[in-house]
């Protein structure tokens, strides 16, 4: 059965004069789990809104354009160009790479003091869609160039700020029905012992800590070692073993109490 797994996402990231001459990458994708230990389904995403909140103070303020009524809308571009571009300025320039390509420029645009602040919609320059497409490999990034003004100083500022929504859609194998399961209740102690035995055909487990006090470690490693690794806290602290961190090793733990209580339940 097909399923599919879908969130909106905030883009917040500031830029300041610390990090504006390096490419800041503004968004990329997330994954459907980001704490599983194996990552392994990432979401596609759709940028449906991307602005940039532009506060510079350090260069000469611009001027606001003298158009004459009656001009044409030809003219009044070209008095708007010609401004922009004789006027103090930085640009800021977007960016795109993915796993094969490195950072590709996409567009530049002048960066000017405009008191108080501007906004500047940023998604109508990546696409003329309600949406900008975004691979689960792509990340989309930012930064600010020296066009002969210098760049920004304390006290600039642009703010980029959107959303984004994601989605991924994956194809359980009909091999991944889990047809036969074991439970059972044990206790571990101060001393590192493996919990569950390495099997290839696992297909879940799940662990729970039933003690009122105690902490419990768990560890992919042979030797799991106090509170270096999955912490299970008291009163019902639970790791889950799945199809997107599947793990089919031995699985060890150690707890902070001896004879301290653990259920157990393995499906395959």
């Amino acid at each position: 059965m097909q399923e599919t797994y879908n969130r909106s996402v905030q883009i917040i990231k500031p830029i300041t004069h610390e990090n504006a001459g390096q490419i800041t990458t503004i968004y990329e994708s997330g994954y459907v789990s980001p704490w599983d230990i194996t990552q392994s389904l990432k979401f596609y995403g759709f940028i449906t809104d991307l602005r940039a909140r532009i506060d510079i103070s350090s260069i000469p303020e611009t001027q606001v354009p003298d158009i004459p009524l009656g001009t044409s809308r030809t003219a009044k571009s070209e008095i708007i160009r010609d401004l922009e571009y004789g006027s103090d300025r930085f640009e800021l320039e977007l960016l795109i790479e993915n796993t094969y390509q490195g950072w590709m420029s996409l567009f530049n645009f002048s960066v000017m003091n405009r008191r108080p602040f501007y906004v500047v919609d940023l998604l109508s320059y990546l696409s003329n869609q309600p949406a900008f497409a975004m691979a689960n490999d792509a990340r989309l990034g930012v930064r600010v160039l020296d066009v002969g003004y210098g760049t920004m100083a304390p006290g600039d500022s642009i703010n980029i700020f959107g959303c984004a929504r994601e989605e991924v859609t994956s194809l359980p194998s009909e091999g991944e029905i889990i047809t036969q399961s074991t439970e059972n209740q044990t206790t571990i102690g101060t001393s590192s012992e493996i919990i569950l035995a390495q099997t290839p055909l696992r297909k879940q487990a799940v662990i729970v800590n039933r003690s009122d006090t105690a902490i419990i470690t768990l560890s992919y490693q042979p030797i799991a070692t106090e509170g270096q690794g999955i912490v299970l806290y008291p009163k019902g602290g639970a790791y889950e073993i799945n199809r997107t961190n599947l793990y089919r090793g031995a699985l060890s733990a150690i707890s902070t109490e001896a004879n301290t209580p653990i259920s157990i339940a393995e499906f395959a």
